[in-house]
């Protein structure tokens, strides 16, 4: 069996909201070979497609749009690549305070997440 990263996205359409949201996902995908990892990714998309409603009693729809994405794990190592994104930002400064403020976050979560109990 080998390893494999896929990008799966979904539409979220939340009641007459204008507003229309993406959720990106990568996943692992343990498969034979690119087309079965595919046709997995596929399957997992159009099985967390649905309809319910929110808090406010409004409907919310999650649509598969597709795998966007797929690449091999060619390597089973600590520390190995997975997956890299360069980007080119308009506002440098305020893209790199971003990232620290998030960072920052995660450093929080897993302090509090991990304090020794008493």
């Amino acid at each position: 069996m080998r390893y494999f990263l896929a990008k799966i996205i979904h539409q979220i359409v939340t009641g007459n909201n204008s507003n229309t949201q993406f959720d990106e996902q990568l996943r692992l995908i343990i498969a034979r070979s690119g087309e079965d990892a595919l046709e997995k990714a596929r399957r997992i998309g159009l099985n967390e497609e649905e309809v319910f409603l929110n808090e406010n009693r409004k409907p919310v729809q999650w649509k598969f749009i597709g795998v966007t994405e797929l690449y091999e794990v060619s390597e089973e190592k600590d520390g190995a690549e997975v997956w890299s994104h360069i980007s080119e930002q308009d506002y440098a400064e305020a893209f790199v305070e971003g990232i620290r403020r998030k960072a920052d976050a995660l450093q929080l979560r897993h302090n509090l997440h991990f304090l020794p109990s008493m």
